[in-house]
């Protein structure tokens, strides 16, 4: 749930394995509201005034490991989503892509790149929010993928950051907008 401007909110939901919020008014505040959210951030009553429902489906996110070749052709170098593209609900492709093209820009500094260093950098700038992203999908025992130590301990470290961001006293709230403009 996020504050916008002219006191307007923006309310996203997800859904995964078949359990999505429906798209009408009703039944989209009846799945909000069986979530487990705080109760200052559950949306309490109809609104006065719906706009866009915009549903969507990302049926799988997809990494290339161009740094595992051992020849690319000439002339060529791939970026942002021909690398890797994110399930958008995690928020970490546009970063990842902005992340890629200053990794190029460094690679671009001393001359035309080679292929195989650019794309060591590359994958560097990827693994984290890719463990994070595609490791988060995890945490539900319906989603097939190999469970490793390191996904269950970020996993693990993510649900409880989670849970205290929901907790107003635990985390101290980030600033506004309205508290810059003055």
């Amino acid at each position: 749930m996020l504050q916008l401007e002219a006191g307007r909110w923006m309310l996203t939901l997800g859904g995964i394995l078949g359990d999505h919020p429906p798209t009408d008014p009703d039944g989209f505040l009846g799945f909000a509201r069986s979530l487990r959210f705080p109760t200052s951030t559950r949306p309490s009553a109809t609104p006065s005034r719906w706009t866009t429902r915009s549903p969507s489906a990302f049926p799988v996110s997809v990494r290339h490991r161009y740094e595992r070749l051992d020849r690319f052709p000439d002339g060529l170098l791939v970026m942002g989503d021909a690398v890797c593209s994110f399930d958008p609900v995690y928020g970490q492709g546009m970063t990842v892509a902005a992340l890629g093209a200053l990794t190029l820009q460094r690679h671009l500094q001393p001359g035309t790149p080679r292929p195989g260093p650019f794309f060591a950098d590359l994958a560097g700038v990827v693994d984290v929010p890719w463990d994070i992203a595609v490791g988060g999908d995890l945490v539900y025992p319906g989603v097939e993928g190999r469970r490793t130590l390191r996904s269950r301990l970020i996993n693990t470290y993510l649900g409880r950051l989670h849970a205290a961001a929901g907790d107003r006293d635990a985390v101290p709230a980030a600033p506004t907008w309205a508290d810059h403009a003055s």
